[in-house]
């Protein structure tokens, strides 16, 4: 048999224990076999690390945690359906579902009493908006918004409204060029508007 030559890096057999960066030359390797982990010097003297079991357990997401992979219990991913599983989850932008409907939030606070353009969708592209409205300045004002358009032609429809003194303002819908507008006329100013708004595609 031919002479055999073992080349060995540094290493540990002990759960987490972890060399620093100073502790290797740069280009050198260590190897904790106890953890799976791989660890070497950047160029910027920090110490880089690989990972080579995968954390977790089935179906839990893998992500990029500060240089490390990271895991969570509250967000799974199964092949099988392709269903994802968050126990949380927030957007910073619309929510779009296959490209049929929409959902984002808004808001708008207004500087006088008169008619003012607090939301707008192109004719084009949606034929139906659903809106939730808060409404608030010393008292409070909350209801619903439908509203539907053949291209031409907008129609609104208000419901479920509640206040708890008295109402705060009413609501219209116009196209301009295109876009449907959803208009308020406030009873007072400033008056502040928030509101979640689903449309779906023509």
């Amino acid at each position: 048999m031919a002479n055999q030559t073992t080349i060995a890096l540094k290493n540990s057999g002990s759960t987490g224990n972890t060399p620093t960066a100073l502790n290797l030359a740069y280009g050198e390797l260590a190897i904790n076999y106890a953890d799976g982990k791989l660890f070497y010097r950047t160029s910027t003297d920090s110490l880089g690390i690989y990972s080579i079991v995968v954390p977790g357990v089935n179906k839990d997401v893998i992500f990029n945690d500060s240089g490390v992979y990271g895991y969570s219990a509250g967000l799974t991913f199964d092949k099988a359906t392709a269903n994802l599983t968050a126990t949380n989850m927030v957007t910073t932008a619309d929510l779009n579902l296959n490209n049929q409907t929409n959902i984002t939030v808004g808001s708008y606070t207004t500087a006088n009493t008169t008619q003012v353009v607090v939301d707008t969708f192109p004719v084009a592209s949606y034929r139906t908006a659903r809106y939730t409205m808060q409404l608030s300045n010393s008292s409070y004002h909350s209801e619903e918004i439908m509203v539907l358009h053949n291209g031409t032609t907008p129609s609104i429809v208000e419901y479920g409204v509640i206040y708890t003194s008295s109402s705060l303002g009413s609501f219209d819908v116009n196209i301009v060029g295109g876009i449907v507008q959803l208009l308020f006329t406030p009873i007072a100013s400033p008056t502040t508007l928030k509101f979640t708004r689903t449309v779906i595609a023509v």
